[in-house]
């Protein structure tokens, strides 16, 4: 029985509890300590701690992609939290990707709007942002619990097809 780099290699073993940092903060944090495995290194546990900035998210593509950009009026979007480990040290670094936008109303839980990213990186979990105020959602600049919209953050714990 044959598996695949990526189940062997990338996977999240902990859940890494992601949640606002605080009240009216624009910045995602982990609670829990992180330990996962990329490209066949076990990591070493990433304690508690704030994530980067929703504003250094990268779509896919060629060169890591392009920046990402406001969040406009009745959108959702997908961040995803990828971590990378140093070959020599074992350190665990992490980053989001981020999907296109789409309906809030007519495409909220559609996977097709998740984006992976590099392959040779674990998933954390991901933050779903959804903007229903009147005005465009600033990721990294505005609150993650500003009125009128919602935030649901979702561990990527486990060994996927296990």
């Amino acid at each position: 029985m044959t598996h695949s780099n990526t189940y062997i290699e990338n996977v999240a073993m902990t859940a890494a509890g992601l949640a606002i940092k605080t009240g009216s903060s624009a910045v995602v944090k982990h609670a829990n300590t992180i330990m996962c495995k990329a490209n066949g290194i076990v990591g070493t546990p990433k304690a508690t701690a704030d994530c980067p900035s929703l504003s250094t998210s990268k779509s896919a593509g060629p060169n890591g992609g392009s920046a990402v950009t406001n969040i406009p009026t009745l959108k959702a979007r997908y961040f995803t939290l990828l971590a990378d480990i140093n070959n020599t040290t074992s350190a665990v670094t992490l980053s989001w990707v981020h999907g296109p936008d789409f309906s809030e109303i007519t495409d909220i839980g559609r996977t097709q709007y998740i984006e992976r990213g590099d392959i040779s990186k674990a998933i954390i979990g991901y933050v779903c942002i959804i903007n229903g105020t009147a005005a465009d959602f600033i990721p990294g600049t505005t609150a993650l619990d500003v009125a009128l919209s919602a935030v649901v953050y979702q561990d990527a714990f486990g060994f996927v097809g296990a």
